[in-house]
């Protein structure tokens, strides 16, 4: 059993249960401990992931929840979304929900997924077989765009949920032990070149991946190499299993 920030769980303490959303995870083992919004400690018992918690985090974006209205538009596609996933990978992980606006009330934030569904050329119409498509391709978009040493397929959980009548994606992103950069790629998936010069050197071709982390309810790109590594030092385990820190 996997946490991540924003997981609404039920947890066991020495003087009893305690139920609540996940504030800080402090060990990620089997079962994992976790702090609760409401001071609590303990270990984890129980994730829960109600119709009525789902649309609270959907009407109360933050660090943890992010909404899209849809996928399958190029920039989306392309960009957007990775993006957005990676920024919760490099941070403490969230929720990422298509088919939703970000403003409105809850009737008008609930657009569902018939604009993606619309661009899925496919004899099979049924709502299993488009659900099947869409999800393979939210994975193929990141797979393709996304770089770690790190497994995406253990870290990330697609869903499909219905909402007061109306069927939405939800991904499920947990923080990652190591770093994942976002690639600049080609329709044929080769990585682009990008000139640079400056006064002092000829042009030459450099590829330019982007590393993103949340920062309060949006991303944030991190500029420089000094930026990342004082970033990296400080957030990512080393890989080896110990819990030690990059040095």
């Amino acid at each position: 059993m996997d946490v991540c920030i924003g997981d609404y769980v039920k947890v066991a303490r020495e003087s009893g249960y305690s139920e609540g959303t996940v504030c800080d995870v402090l060990l990620q083992e089997s079962p994992p401990r976790v702090r609760l919004e409401n001071g609590e400690a303990g270990y984890v018992v129980n994730i829960f992931n109600s119709k009525e918690i789902v649309l609270d985090r959907i009407m109360n974006e933050n660090q943890y929840t992010e909404n899209k209205e849809n996928f399958g538009e190029p920039v989306m596609r392309d960009k957007v979304i990775p993006q957005t996933v990676q920024a919760f990978l490099n941070s403490e992980g969230g929720y990422l929900y298509i088919g939703v606006r970000d403003t409105g009330v809850q009737s008008e934030r609930l657009v569902g997924l018939s604009r993606d569904f619309d661009m899925i050329p496919s004899p099979d119409r049924s709502n299993d077989k488009l659900c099947d498509i869409l999800q393979r391709r939210i994975m193929e978009s990141l797979e393709k765009r996304l770089r770690s040493d790190a497994s995406l397929g253990s870290l990330v959980e697609i869903r499909f949920i219905d909402v007061l009548d109306t069927q939405i994606v939800e991904i499920r992103i947990l923080k990652s032990p190591m770093p994942w950069f976002y690639s600049h790629t080609s329709k044929k998936n080769k990585v682009k070149k990008f000139k640079c010069s400056d006064d002092q050197s000829p042009s030459h071709e450099r590829a330019l991946d982007d590393f993103y982390i949340r920062q309060g309810n949006a991303k944030k790109r991190l500029d420089t190499h000094e930026d990342f590594y004082r970033y990296a030092k400080t957030h990512f385990h080393s890989g080896l299993g110990d819990g030690r820190k990059w040095q």
